[in-house]
């Protein structure tokens, strides 16, 4: 009787360090995601999920913690690298934690969905190397000029290939962008606006939207004084403006 007491006794207290085991990579996974205890606390609340960590919820708790920090949706990859299987996304699916969006890219029915979101699915829809967005949908991110493109731009590297088509309001283009070209809006990747006001250039937007562009750039301190004055005779030289 005793020793059985005991031996349950000792599984009991195993059983609690591997629960705060669990629990503290969560915390370490999200901190990580730049989420926050509040928001895990949250869905386990909305979703009646044990708040205590248990093995059945870990790959759906990582998943949740990027979909938090990226506007409800994230890519398989990027599941993947942060150790979740991908028999786990489908069978998350099956149970309607989760939407799939198309080939590899995912919503999580839990995070909200926000203003952002038909970007972030743009800049995930090439799955193996995101997007960035471009062109007329950066001067809009950026805030320049009057643009209100109906299509969301994404730029792809030249070698990207896929035979799937990109989703209906999704316009890609292709072209090598350095990391010094890429800023970040809302955790959005986007051009910088030096990079996109050529983008916007050399794809033949009309000089009244350049002009506006370059005069916001400076304004709002996306380009310093001796930038503006660069780019500005850049597009003179080449007849833009």
């Amino acid at each position: 009787m005793s020793r059985s007491i005991i031996s349950a006794s000792g599984a009991g207290c195993e059983w609690h360090r591997t629960l705060r085991r669990r629990r503290r990579s969560e915390s370490l996974a999200a901190r990580a995601a730049g989420v926050g205890p509040g928001a895990l606390y949250r869905y386990r609340a909305q979703w009646r999920l044990p708040f205590f960590v248990s093995a059945k919820y870990q790959s759906y708790d990582t998943v949740h913690a990027l979909a938090l920090a990226q506007h409800a949706v994230f890519s398989a990859e990027q599941a993947t690298k942060a150790g979740v299987p991908w028999s786990s996304l489908t069978t998350m699916t099956q149970r309607g934690h989760l939407e799939r969006l198309g080939t590899g890219l995912y919503r999580d029915k839990a995070a909200p969905e926000d203003q952002w979101t038909p970007y972030m699915r743009a800049v995930l829809w090439p799955y193996a190397k995101p997007g960035v967005l471009s062109h007329e949908t950066a001067l809009a991110l950026l805030d320049l000029s009057d643009a209100n493109p109906s299509t969301v731009h994404v730029t792809v590297p030249r070698r990207f290939r896929s035979r799937r088509a990109p989703p209906p309001g999704i316009m890609v283009r292709r072209a090598d962008i350095t990391e010094t070209e890429v800023t970040a809006v809302e955790g959005l990747p986007t051009t910088t606006a030096m990079r996109t006001i050529r983008d916007c250039a050399q794809a033949n937007i009309g000089p009244a939207l350049l002009h506006q562009a370059l005069e916001d750039a400076r304004r709002k301190g996306w380009l310093t004084l001796e930038e503006s004055h660069v780019l500005r005779a850049e597009l003179e030289t080449a007849h833009k403006l």
